[in-house]
């Protein structure tokens, strides 16, 4: 490195390790917290409720758990999807109909599957986690036939959205479960029953603000 660089790469070096220190969620552990399998775990433990989860790449097993109750699937990791000639594309969570039954099993051995029983909501809860702050955005996605299983789906502008204050309980299971993924920023989506009672979803370590 010429002399006169170096300097300058000692100072972006500095930056950079003062970023990831203070600001930013180490890559390790955004990896490890990525996974809805980790996350689901730490969750439960930490106090907050969880919808009714399974894994399986076994036929018979998949179609007692989405045969017997209202079931969603989604990704087990990153729901962007590489199509080949038809593009890049993300995988929404899905309410799973009888007539996707026999299609999601016929190739069900490939990989693990995640399926979660669909609870009804009341809305659903956008949470910004920056340090201890802790930012909840109600998204009344119910009124919207689009958003009724999942609010990406609508058109952003078509939602009423209203910033409001989550129970102590939840606020503290929330913090302790960010604690214990090894962050100090993400999103958590969440939603509320129409018993009050706050399920939590997912967490976006590099989610998208609203």
């Amino acid at each position: 490195l010429a002399p006169q660089l170096l300097d300058v790469g000692i100072s972006y070096a500095l930056i950079i390790s003062l970023i990831i220190s203070k600001c930013c969620t180490y890559l390790l552990n955004w990896g490890w917290a990525d996974n809805k399998i980790n996350q689901l775990l730490v969750a439960r433990n930490c106090g907050l409720s969880i919808p009714v989860s399974f894994i399986t790449n076994i036929d018979s097993k998949a179609r007692d758990f989405i045969g017997s109750k209202s079931s969603i699937f989604k990704t087990l990791k990153f729901p962007i999807v590489d199509f080949g000639n038809k593009g890049v594309g993300m995988i929404n969570t899905s309410l799973i109909e009888r007539s996707m039954i026999d299609p999601i099993c016929a190739n069900i051995s490939i990989t693990a599957n995640f399926f979660q029983k669909y609870v009804d909501k009341l809305y659903e809860l956008r949470i910004h986690v920056i340090g201890t702050d802790i930012i909840a955005v109600k998204i009344e996605s119910q009124e919207n036939s689009e958003a009724i299983v999942d609010w990406r789906l609508a058109d952003f502008n078509d939602l009423d959205y209203e910033e409001v204050d989550l129970p102590d309980v939840v606020r503290k299971s929330i913090l302790k479960f960010m604690s214990i993924m090894g962050l100090n920023f993400g999103i958590l989506d969440m939603i509320v029953t129409k018993d009050q009672e706050y399920i939590f979803l997912e967490l976006n370590p590099n989610g998208n603000w609203v």
